[in-house]
């Protein structure tokens, strides 16, 4: 993407006003009387009562070190005061001084303000790279995502309702800002060439926090060039057809870092840089709506939870831009003030500023289309009768990777049928060399075949090949995705019926000599029934997935597994498994799922 230079920024900062960057009265107003917004609003002044007495207290060292010793993280993050119970309150009486200017508000936001500059480092124990219990943070502040977020927060609370604080908490606020985040900003942190969401979140938000504390247009061009070269970075890690291999929850993530920082440099420059008008942007845009299925779901494909319809503020903000953007109708309206247990201030006042204060219909549009991700080789298509079904290809060394290749879902009008787990619970384990070894992260948590007891191989040489995307489905070679040398191929054909949902897969398997055994595996939040021979049947609620299978030639199996998920919650998937009888050198099976 072609950013502007920094003399040209220069230029376009001095011919604009610093004020434009700010939310006006306006936009208060707007927020606190629009109707789609005013479920979302009693919850919070709720949240607030909730939080209001609970004391601030310092995390101990005791949580800090909790991850360097014995990996786990949420102690630290997710304890009763521990580090995200802060930013919940700096979000909850950040935007709450914004909008009712209670003094009650204003007291506790400052309490939380003071607190958050106390704080030993503002990046979380397991972004500081094994060095927490090596180097003293607070001579060398390390930029991390939260880090970043918390700079981002304060300064735009600053720029909200700084005159309404105490002048010795924006001092302090301010200097704060300075010592962790710009004078850190030019560093050689790893993100600032990264290709995933930490390149968006990070610079976006430093960005941000840029465009309100700095008063020097110079010093801000410089700052917002080097921005810039970030921001590209992440965008070059999207494929040309936009997908976000990271899955859809880090598109909402890193995107929406971007988005905001996008949108508040459009503002600051009174729509003289507008990142929005490049059509790549358009493409990453309206990715979010093509794994959007019936019902609110979503696809879970890598580290995605699945069942995180977009928002009502992205359909709102992007759907002024993009025609092409799915209509907001009252199924989107959130009653919820906080989604996620991060509290991301940027992310949740944007919640409120861009949503629509139109009059919504009552139902959402059904939601039919044939999307043919040719970069990220990706298959996903809503039938006629509101069955969903996505495959992929791709490489298995993926951000956010899962050994995947050749794993697919199916929904039907927003119950899960067969899916991908998604993401796992995040500890140190989990980032490191045993991620493969976790259920969720392995190709044994997907709907792959299981090959002479080998699963599939982490690293970019592990491929789709001969990948062919069609409107009724997709071809690919997944035999590379293993390591055993006499698979000599794995052809898996999907066809995919867009009238009655109907799917035939096929996988046609070469060995150089006969395999000792194969096992075809699919996964399923519903527990499988062994209705009859050649059929198990698949209950989700009212829905109802049948799939038929050679009972000749195959043995069927339940199993299930347990793990914690991303949430912390304990989730139980099930493993129906189909173990050729009789494996020879080269043959074929056929599955039908109706």
């Amino acid at each position: 993407m072609n950013f502007c230079t920094e003399e040209e920024l220069f230029g376009i900062l001095e011919s604009t006003a610093p004020e434009s960057a700010r939310y006006t009265e306006a936009d208060r107003e707007r927020v606190v009387h629009n109707p789609n917004l005013s479920d979302l609003l009693a919850d919070a002044v709720c949240a607030a009562d909730e939080i209001r007495n609970m004391p601030t207290i310092s995390i101990p060292f005791s949580l800090f070190k909790r991850f360097e010793t014995d990996g786990d993280r949420s102690a630290y993050e997710y304890g009763e005061n521990g580090y995200f119970t802060r930013r919940r309150k700096l979000a909850t009486f950040g935007i709450l001084a914004w909008l009712y200017r209670k003094p009650e508000d204003i007291s506790a936001l400052e309490d939380i303000l003071w607190a958050v500059c106390d704080e030993y480092t503002w990046a979380l124990p397991a972004h500081l790279g094994g060095t927490g219990l090596s180097r003293v943070q607070t001579d060398a502040q390390i930029i991390d995502l939260f880090a970043a977020e918390t700079g981002e927060a304060m300064a735009e609370i600053l720029s909200l309702v700084g005159d309404l604080l105490s002048p010795i908490v924006v001092a302090r606020v301010r200097r704060e800002i300075r010592v962790r985040i710009f004078d850190r900003f030019y560093e050689n942190f790893w993100w600032k060439k990264g290709t995933n969401n930490w390149a968006a979140v990070c610079a976006g938000s430093c960005g941000i926090t840029a465009i309100y504390e700095m008063r020097d247009n110079a010093e801000l061009a410089k700052f917002l060039v080097s921005v810039f070269d970030s921001l590209n970075c992440f965008l070059s890690g999207f494929p040309e057809d936009g997908a976000c291999l990271e899955g859809v929850g880090y598109w909402d993530y890193g995107f929406g870092y971007f988005a905001a920082f996008a949108e508040t440099l459009c503002r600051r420059t009174e729509g003289k840089v507008n990142l929005f008008a490049d059509e790549k942007i358009h493409r990453i845009a309206t990715f979010r709506q093509k794994c959007l299925f019936d019902g609110g779901r979503c696809l879970s494909f890598s580290d995605a939870g699945g069942g995180a319809r977009p928002s009502l503020s992205q359909i709102s903000f992007f759907g002024k831009m993009y025609p092409d953007f799915p209509k907001p109708s009252r199924a989107y309206v959130s009653k919820r003030f906080a989604r996620g247990g991060c509290f991301r201030f940027g992310l949740m006042l944007r919640e409120l500023t861009r949503t629509t204060d139109e009059v919504l219909p009552e139902k959402e549009s059904e939601i039919r289309g044939t999307y043919l991700l040719t970069d990220a080789q990706w298959y996903i298509s809503t039938a006629e009768n509101g069955t969903t079904f996505a495959a992929k290809g791709g490489n298995n060394d993926e951000p956010h990777n899962h050994n995947d290749i050749g794993g697919f879902e199916i929904f039907r009008r927003g119950k899960i049928l067969l899916h991908d787990v998604g993401s796992g619970e995040y500890n140190k384990d989990y980032f490191s060399a045993k991620r493969y070894g976790l259920f969720c992260c392995s190709s044994r948590g997907h709907s792959v075949p299981i090959v002479n007891g080998i699963y599939q191989a982490a690293g970019k040489e592990h491929a789709a090949r001969a990948v062919t995307l069609r409107e009724d489905g997709m071809t690919l070679d997944i035999a590379v995705a293993y390591t055993d040398p006499t698979l000599t191929a794995l052809e898996r054909d999907f066809r995919f019926d867009r009238q009655n949902g109907a799917l035939t897969l096929t996988d046609t398997f070469r060995f150089a000599e006969t395999p000792a055994s194969v096992t075809e595996r699919f996964i399923s939040v519903a527990e499988p029934e062994l209705t009859a021979d050649g059929k198990v049947t698949i209950r989700s609620g009212e829905e109802t997935l049948t799939v038929t299978y050679d009972a000749d030639r195959l043995s069927p199996k339940i199993g299930t597994e347990t793990e914690v998920w991303s949430t912390g919650r304990k989730r139980i998937s099930y493993l129906l498994d189909f173990e050729v009888k009789t494996p020879e050198k080269e043959f074929t099976l056929t599955f039908d799922f109706t």
